[in-house]
Protein backbone atom coordinates (compact mmCIF):
# COMPACT_ATOMS: atom_id res chain seq x y z
CA UNK A 1 0.00 0.00 0.00
CA UNK A 2 1.18 3.54 -0.72
CA UNK A 3 2.67 5.14 2.40
CA UNK A 4 0.53 7.85 3.96
CA UNK A 5 3.11 10.52 3.18
CA UNK A 6 2.71 9.88 -0.56
CA UNK A 7 -1.07 10.26 -0.84
CA UNK A 8 -2.92 13.52 -1.39
CA UNK A 9 -6.58 13.63 -0.43
CA UNK A 10 -9.07 15.63 -2.47
CA UNK A 11 -12.49 16.66 -1.20
CA UNK A 12 -14.73 17.72 -4.06
CA UNK A 13 -16.80 20.68 -2.89
CA UNK A 14 -17.11 22.75 -6.04
CA UNK A 15 -20.71 21.94 -6.91
CA UNK A 16 -23.43 24.57 -6.87
CA UNK A 17 -25.68 22.64 -4.43
CA UNK A 18 -28.64 23.81 -6.51
CA UNK A 19 -30.85 20.86 -5.59
CA UNK A 20 -30.13 21.36 -1.89
CA UNK A 21 -30.78 25.10 -1.95
CA UNK A 22 -27.86 25.69 0.45
CA UNK A 23 -24.12 24.98 0.66
CA UNK A 24 -24.46 21.28 1.46
CA UNK A 25 -20.84 20.86 2.52
CA UNK A 26 -21.50 23.20 5.46
CA UNK A 27 -24.78 21.64 6.60
CA UNK A 28 -24.59 19.95 9.99
CA UNK A 29 -24.60 16.22 10.68
CA UNK A 30 -24.20 15.29 14.33
CA UNK A 31 -22.97 18.82 15.12
CA UNK A 32 -20.29 18.68 12.42
CA UNK A 33 -20.28 20.23 8.99
CA UNK A 34 -20.81 17.62 6.31
CA UNK A 35 -17.36 18.28 4.85
CA UNK A 36 -15.78 17.49 8.23
CA UNK A 37 -16.68 13.80 7.85
CA UNK A 38 -14.60 13.01 4.72
CA UNK A 39 -11.93 15.38 6.02
CA UNK A 40 -11.50 13.38 9.23
CA UNK A 41 -11.31 10.16 7.22
CA UNK A 42 -8.75 11.42 4.72
CA UNK A 43 -6.50 12.65 7.52
CA UNK A 44 -5.97 8.98 8.42
CA UNK A 45 -4.57 8.20 4.97
CA UNK A 46 -3.19 11.42 3.52
CA UNK A 47 -0.42 13.83 4.45
CA UNK A 48 -1.88 16.57 2.24
CA UNK A 49 -5.57 17.39 1.77
CA UNK A 50 -6.91 19.78 -0.85
CA UNK A 51 -10.42 21.21 -1.08
CA UNK A 52 -11.72 21.54 -4.62
CA UNK A 53 -13.97 24.60 -4.44
CA UNK A 54 -14.62 27.92 -6.12
CA UNK A 55 -15.54 30.05 -3.12
CA UNK A 56 -14.13 31.28 0.18
CA UNK A 57 -16.66 29.25 2.19
CA UNK A 58 -14.00 26.81 3.33
CA UNK A 59 -11.26 29.16 4.51
CA UNK A 60 -12.03 28.23 8.13
CA UNK A 61 -10.74 24.70 7.48
CA UNK A 62 -7.23 26.13 7.07
CA UNK A 63 -6.52 23.89 4.10
CA UNK A 64 -5.57 24.78 0.56
CA UNK A 65 -8.70 25.54 -1.46
CA UNK A 66 -8.13 24.92 -5.17
CA UNK A 67 -10.39 26.65 -7.73
CA UNK A 68 -11.16 25.05 -11.07
CA UNK A 69 -9.00 25.82 -14.08
CA UNK A 70 -12.00 24.81 -16.20
CA UNK A 71 -15.00 26.49 -14.51
CA UNK A 72 -18.43 24.85 -14.46
CA UNK A 73 -17.10 21.51 -15.68
CA UNK A 74 -18.02 19.35 -12.70
CA UNK A 75 -15.91 16.89 -10.70
CA UNK A 76 -13.45 16.24 -13.53
CA UNK A 77 -12.40 19.89 -13.31
CA UNK A 78 -11.93 19.59 -9.55
CA UNK A 79 -9.75 16.51 -9.90
CA UNK A 80 -7.73 18.18 -12.65
CA UNK A 81 -7.09 21.40 -10.71
CA UNK A 82 -6.07 19.55 -7.55
CA UNK A 83 -3.66 17.32 -9.44
CA UNK A 84 -2.04 20.45 -10.88
CA UNK A 85 -1.80 21.93 -7.38
CA UNK A 86 0.00 18.91 -5.90
CA UNK A 87 3.26 17.12 -6.62
CA UNK A 88 1.85 13.78 -5.44
CA UNK A 89 1.39 10.76 -7.69
CA UNK A 90 -1.45 9.16 -5.72
CA UNK A 91 -4.80 10.76 -4.94
CA UNK A 92 -7.79 9.72 -2.85
CA UNK A 93 -10.99 11.51 -3.84
CA UNK A 94 -14.20 11.81 -1.83
CA UNK A 95 -17.11 14.10 -2.57
CA UNK A 96 -18.07 16.44 0.27
CA UNK A 97 -21.60 15.00 0.27
CA UNK A 98 -20.51 11.46 1.17
CA UNK A 99 -20.12 11.69 4.95
CA UNK A 100 -20.47 7.99 5.75
CA UNK A 101 -17.55 6.56 3.77
CA UNK A 102 -15.30 4.71 6.22
CA UNK A 103 -11.82 3.20 6.51
CA UNK A 104 -12.97 -0.18 5.19
CA UNK A 105 -14.03 1.37 1.90
CA UNK A 106 -10.82 3.38 1.52
CA UNK A 107 -8.58 0.42 2.34
CA UNK A 108 -10.31 -1.69 -0.30
CA UNK A 109 -9.81 1.05 -2.90
CA UNK A 110 -6.12 1.32 -2.03
CA UNK A 111 -5.63 -2.44 -2.13
CA UNK A 112 -5.96 -2.38 -5.93
CA UNK A 113 -3.99 0.77 -6.68
CA UNK A 114 -0.62 -0.69 -7.79
CA UNK A 115 -2.02 -2.16 -11.00
CA UNK A 116 -4.46 0.58 -11.97
CA UNK A 117 -4.59 4.25 -12.87
CA UNK A 118 -8.01 4.50 -11.25
CA UNK A 119 -9.87 2.40 -8.68
CA UNK A 120 -13.55 3.23 -8.38
CA UNK A 121 -16.11 2.28 -5.74
CA UNK A 122 -19.24 0.60 -7.08
CA UNK A 123 -22.31 -1.32 -5.98
CA UNK A 124 -25.05 -3.06 -7.95
CA UNK A 125 -25.13 -1.16 -11.27
CA UNK A 126 -23.79 2.08 -9.80
CA UNK A 127 -20.25 3.37 -10.17
CA UNK A 128 -19.04 6.17 -7.91
CA UNK A 129 -16.13 8.04 -9.51
CA UNK A 130 -16.21 10.62 -6.69
CA UNK A 131 -15.18 7.95 -4.18
CA UNK A 132 -12.03 6.68 -5.79
CA UNK A 133 -8.27 6.47 -6.15
CA UNK A 134 -6.55 8.14 -9.12
CA UNK A 135 -2.91 8.14 -10.24
CA UNK A 136 -1.28 11.26 -11.65
CA UNK A 137 -0.80 9.48 -14.98
CA UNK A 138 -4.47 10.19 -15.82
CA UNK A 139 -3.82 13.95 -15.84
CA UNK A 140 -3.06 14.32 -19.59
CA UNK A 141 -6.24 12.42 -20.49
CA UNK A 142 -8.21 14.44 -17.96
CA UNK A 143 -7.03 17.69 -19.53
CA UNK A 144 -7.73 16.38 -23.01
CA UNK A 145 -11.31 15.51 -22.09
CA UNK A 146 -11.88 18.89 -20.41
CA UNK A 147 -10.44 20.76 -23.40
CA UNK A 148 -12.86 18.88 -25.65
CA UNK A 149 -15.82 19.60 -23.35
CA UNK A 150 -16.26 15.89 -22.63
CA UNK A 151 -17.34 16.02 -19.01
CA UNK A 152 -18.75 12.56 -18.28
CA UNK A 153 -16.53 10.84 -15.73
CA UNK A 154 -17.62 7.39 -16.90
CA UNK A 155 -16.29 8.13 -20.39
CA UNK A 156 -13.03 9.38 -18.88
CA UNK A 157 -12.65 6.33 -16.62
CA UNK A 158 -13.35 3.95 -19.50
CA UNK A 159 -10.23 5.31 -21.22
CA UNK A 160 -7.97 4.61 -18.23
CA UNK A 161 -6.49 1.39 -16.87
CA UNK A 162 -9.00 1.00 -14.08
CA UNK A 163 -10.65 -1.38 -11.66
CA UNK A 164 -13.90 -1.32 -9.74
CA UNK A 165 -14.28 -2.34 -6.12
CA UNK A 166 -17.75 -3.85 -5.94
CA UNK A 167 -19.37 -3.54 -2.53
CA UNK A 168 -22.08 -6.05 -1.62
CA UNK A 169 -22.29 -5.56 2.14
CA UNK A 170 -25.57 -3.70 2.88
CA UNK A 171 -23.96 -1.42 5.47
CA UNK A 172 -21.14 -0.42 3.13
CA UNK A 173 -23.64 0.29 0.37
CA UNK A 174 -25.47 2.63 2.76
CA UNK A 175 -22.15 4.29 3.57
CA UNK A 176 -21.69 5.09 -0.12
CA UNK A 177 -24.81 7.26 -0.10
CA UNK A 178 -24.46 10.85 -1.19
CA UNK A 179 -26.64 13.79 -0.21
CA UNK A 180 -27.99 16.13 -2.89
CA UNK A 181 -31.49 17.14 -1.82
CA UNK A 182 -33.31 18.16 1.38
CA UNK A 183 -35.03 14.77 1.33
CA UNK A 184 -31.70 12.95 1.14
CA UNK A 185 -30.40 15.13 3.96
CA UNK A 186 -33.31 14.08 6.18
CA UNK A 187 -32.63 10.47 5.25
CA UNK A 188 -28.96 10.95 6.16
CA UNK A 189 -29.94 12.17 9.63
CA UNK A 190 -31.84 8.91 10.12
CA UNK A 191 -28.99 6.90 8.63
CA UNK A 192 -26.59 8.52 11.07
CA UNK A 193 -28.37 6.85 13.97
CA UNK A 194 -29.04 3.62 12.11
CA UNK A 195 -25.31 3.15 11.53
CA UNK A 196 -24.58 4.35 15.08
CA UNK A 197 -21.87 6.64 13.75
CA UNK A 198 -20.38 8.77 16.47
CA UNK A 199 -18.87 12.23 16.17
CA UNK A 200 -15.46 11.06 17.30
CA UNK A 201 -15.25 8.03 14.98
Amino acid sequence: MTPVSAITGIILAGGKSSRMGAEKALMKLDNREMIAWPLALLKKFCSQILISANSSNFDHLQLEVVPDVYPNCGPMAGLHACMLASSADDFLVISCDMPFVNETIIKQLLSLYPLNQAVIASYKEETIPVCAYYHRSVLPLLEQELEAGLLKMKRFIDKTDHAFVHFNNPELILRLSNINTPEEYEQALKLLHMLEIKTDE
